[in-house]
């Protein structure tokens, strides 16, 4: 099966994409698929600390300085099973992402998920490149969404697949953007809109993954139905009734990923 590496954009910060990048994490590890994922914001990480998990000796910075192997830096949250490559929570002006793609290329897990710094740099295109297709987060506003479709752009410009839109934050406001709008200026396909959850927060104070923490939760089930769009299952075969988030979803996810 081809390696995928997929990167969770977004143009602006505060958007909710590390919880959705940690999440799809969760429910790939509950089914105990070759997945890792991997804290690209070298200046400002964030998963470690979601996860309760800032105190790893090792992180991205020094296997891209070449100080450890990629394994050696591989942390699993012990509540999930998530396997995590975080970063450094020390500031390393001098770390440069030249090599994250063969890094990436190089290591024995299936699927890549790459929590990304948000922001349109020379830092985001060098990730950008190193994917072999990204999903852009937003929140349905019109700055988010003007970001965000700048990511779309870049991502074509290097010939990266995108995967589509994850509308986060959703709250049915008459001033909210609407679905179709969105998907015409990214001219790109939303892939899932997750509604405004206030479970997110507490989840993230709790350190457990909210797909776990309140795994019924308007949130959860959406991110559990984004889970089987991003990772192509047929529609139809979800969460099912009283079974929790995961239920519907370990059979197909253990045959997408070969496990």
């Amino acid at each position: 099966m081809e390696k995928r590496i997929i990167g969770i954009l977004s143009g602006k910060g505060g958007v909710g994409k590390s919880t959705i990048a940690i999440n799809l994490c969760a429910i790939a590890a509950e089914s105990r698929s070759m997945t890792l994922l991997v804290d690209t914001d070298i200046n400002n990480p964030c998963v470690g600390l979601h996860l309760g998990m800032w105190h790893n000796a090792l992180g991205l910075q020094d296997i891209l300085n070449k100080k450890a192997k990629l394994e050696e830096a591989i942390a699993i949250h012990p509540t999930t099973g998530i396997r995590l490559v975080p970063a450094s929570l020390e500031y390393g002006k001098a770390t440069k992402l030249d090599n994250l793609k063969q890094v990436l290329n190089a290591c024995d897990y299936e699927t890549v998920i790459l929590d990304c710094p948000p922001g349109t740099n020379e830092v985001t295109e060098q990730i950008i490149q190193a994917c072999t297709e990204v999903a852009v987060v937003v929140t349905p506003d019109v700055p988010s969404v003007t970001s965000g479709t700048k990511l779309v752009e870049i991502a074509r410009e290097y010939k990266i697949k995108v995967a589509g839109i994850i509308v986060n934050r959703a709250g049915n406001r008459p001033y909210e953007m609407h679905p179709k709008e969105i998907e015409t200026i990214t001219e790109s396909r939303i892939l899932s809109i997750i509604p405004e959850d206030g479970a997110v927060p507490e989840s993230i104070a709790a350190k457990i993954p909210l797909v776990i923490y309140r795994p019924n939760g308007p949130a959860s089930r959406a991110i559990g139905e984004l889970a089987v769009v991003l990772f192509n299952k047929p529609r139809g075969m979800g969460a099912h009734p009283g079974g929790g988030i995961f239920s519907g979803i370990r059979s197909w996810i253990k045959k997408v990923l070969h496990v």
